[in-house]
């Protein structure tokens, strides 16, 4: 295993990630309500942010991406999932 560079987008504790079908990109959800897209390298070594979204107004608990990788939800502690496309 080699050693991880830590990335920083979230200001507060990182609460679900989620790999794309393709192995190319990785979801990221926080307590700071919102959502990292991450370009993923081919070997898998480093992380590139591509996308911040927000939409959230508590702090983002769960992701699940859809089989075909071409969207996502979220559940949130504000009572709400929202539904999201990656282009």
């Amino acid at each position: 295993m080699t050693n991880c560079v830590p990335v920083c987008l979230h200001s507060h504790n990182v609460r679900s990630l989620r790999l794309l079908p393709n192995g190319r990109a990785l979801l990221s959800g926080s307590a700071d309500t919102s959502i990292g897209i991450w370009e993923v390298s081919a070997d898998g070594s480093d992380l590139r942010l591509l996308k911040e979204l927000r939409g959230h107004t508590n702090r983002v608990r769960c992701i699940r991406v859809n089989p075909e990788g071409s969207g996502f939800y979220s559940g949130s502690s504000d009572m709400t999932i929202r539904c999201w496309h990656i282009k």
